[in-house]
């Protein structure tokens, strides 16, 4: 599946980055008390994860 949406994002001129991020408590406790995941828990999985994507991104 993931090969066909690759495909898709070519033609459309866009990116499929291989990145997950894993859902966990800390991600749903930052979003409710509106708080950057980054200050409400920077240690967790999720937090982590979304790291792991700016690299990938090469934003980091």
């Amino acid at each position: 599946m993931l090969k066909e949406f690759r495909q898709m994002a070519e033609k459309i001129d866009t990116k499929v980055y291989k990145t997950k991020i894993r859902e966990n408590v800390s991600i749903r406790e930052a979003q409710y008390t509106r708080q950057l995941l980054s200050d409400y828990d920077k240690d967790c999985n999720g937090a982590q994860d979304y790291k792991v994507l700016l690299k990938e991104m090469e934003v980091l």
